[in-house]
């Protein structure tokens, strides 16, 4: 039978919550119509044995993909290139998905036409307890199968909502970065930027483990990894100023969601301990966005109080500022 969706996983040293991840796929209904790919990324712990595990009780389901480490990114890529389904989307191997909710949007994808479909996202605390949807801005157009056009919110998702066209991110998906974190970056803004016809459905698919030790987006973690964040950052600066993906149709929808990233690279550099060194990055990181995507720069001041404040003292704030935590939350 054709896959109606291929579901990648990246899987480093996930072994305590992998199970967990897998039983949520594993919905009869549906499951001769999904493709599960677990991409073990030069794990050491018991991941690959779990994969196996399912791969032996649910063979043509799921499917096993060992590979020396080489990132987030790295899983992406070669998830991308395998992929059977018609459709594509990411499940972190420390997550797991709503099965009911799983079940009812593989059903929808069997008449589905749009290029790109928005699920819900959840949230629990890190021992599963806790339950909290959170709803999106674009929630508005639940129902609804729109042009980048004609959306009347910003679209600021991440892989966590997104389901693409595989042929459409494997052609338009530029190839992410080895041991780079924030890399999910990269594929939101390319899965978007090659979006035609985007369709909100009301299923909040995926679930978003908190709490976890080591999670990228924590503060610890940003200011160790900050160098890896700019990386990503600048990519999508220059993507977004130069890509023939970016139209007059898309631009706007793309502008929201440049804008936010380019909101997160600010205040993680004015997270990090006060130094000239940072502060001199500060103002690099201004200066680039000026020059490649003025019109980002200039929705950033009106979006953003506190990078509008932070140009309005002449970066004078950065010094009252920089490394407190609770003001840049």
């Amino acid at each position: 039978m054709e896959k109606l969706l291929t579901i990648s996983i990246a899987a480093y040293n996930v072994g305590q919550y992998l199970h967990q991840a897998l039983s949520s796929l594993c919905v009869p209904e549906i499951l001769d119509e999904i493709e599960v790919l677990i991409i073990s990324d030069g794990s050491t712990d018991n991941t690959a044995e779990i994969a196996r595990e399912f791969e032996s009780r649910y063979p043509g389901t799921y499917r096993l993909i060992e590979k020396e480490n080489g990132g987030y990114g790295s899983t992406v890529n070669l998830g991308v290139a395998e992929a059977k389904g018609k459709y594509f989307r990411l499940l972190d191997g420390d997550d797991f998905f709503d099965s009911d909710a799983f079940r009812s949007f593989v059903e929808h994808l069997r008449t589905a036409e749009a290029d790109l479909l928005m699920t819900f996202l959840s949230k629990c605390d890190c021992d599963g307890g806790n339950l909290d949807l959170r709803k999106q801005v674009w929630s508005v157009h639940v129902g609804e199968t729109l042009k980048p056009s004609e959306l009347t919110v910003p679209l600021l998702t991440g892989i966590w909502q997104t389901t693409v066209l595989t042929e459409r991110i494997r052609k338009n998906l530029v190839e992410l970065p080895l041991h780079t974190l924030y890399t999910d970056q990269l594929f939101s803004f390319c899965a978007l930027a090659g979006a035609s016809r985007i369709e909100f459905r009301p299923e909040a698919v995926y679930i978003y483990r908190l709490g976890r030790d080591g999670q990228s987006v924590n503060s610890d973690s940003l200011r160790k990894h900050y160098q890896d964040e700019l990386k990503v950052l600048n990519k999508v600066l220059k993507l977004y100023a130069s890509s023939p993906l970016v139209t007059d149709e898309n631009r706007a929808m793309l502008r929201s969601r440049v804008r936010h990233y380019y909101m997160f690279g600010f205040q993680t550099v004015c997270i990090l301990k006060r130094s000239a060194e940072h502060f001199r990055l500060l103002r690099s990181l201004e200066r680039t966005l000026r020059k490649l995507c003025p019109d980002v720069y200039k929705e950033a001041w009106e979006k953003s109080p506190k990078i509008r404040h932070m140009r309005e003292s002449g970066y004078l704030l950065y010094l009252f500022t920089a490394g407190n935590d609770k003001y840049w939350s």
